[in-house]
């Protein structure tokens, strides 16, 4: 479960929300999209598992909008109605490639600071 966390324009380094623990795992091992795939879950199974994981990430942060990229997000329209939270929630422009380009982005501006 890749993260960033953007305060006020600014990235948080450093942040793996994918290692915090959820029912004696991190997050990584219970509720990533490659999980999903090795053990077969159901869209609906999954999706429980993500929205534990989400519902962790609003009590920590209270983040007023929560970005889902990577590949599962270009399966967005399946499991984003399951999902319980409080943030404002959208899909990665970019889907899949959304982290390289918004990693591109961060280090030009940074270049020419």
């Amino acid at each position: 479960v890749g993260s960033a966390l953007f305060s006020q324009g600014e990235l948080f380094p450093n942040l793996e929300l994918g290692r915090l623990l959820i029912n004696g795992t991190s997050a990584d091992n219970y509720a990533a999209a490659a999980v999903r795939s090795r053990e077969n879950l159901s869209w609906q199974v999954w999706a429980q598992r993500l929205n534990l994981f989400l519902n962790y990430v609003e009590r920590l942060l209270s983040p007023e909008l929560i970005i889902i990229g990577g590949g599962i997000s270009s399966e967005y329209k399946i499991f984003f109605p399951q999902l319980k939270i409080e943030a404002d929630l959208l899909p990665a422009y970019f889907f899949n490639q959304a982290g390289i380009v918004g990693a591109a982005c961060f280090a030009a501006e940074k270049s020419h600071t």
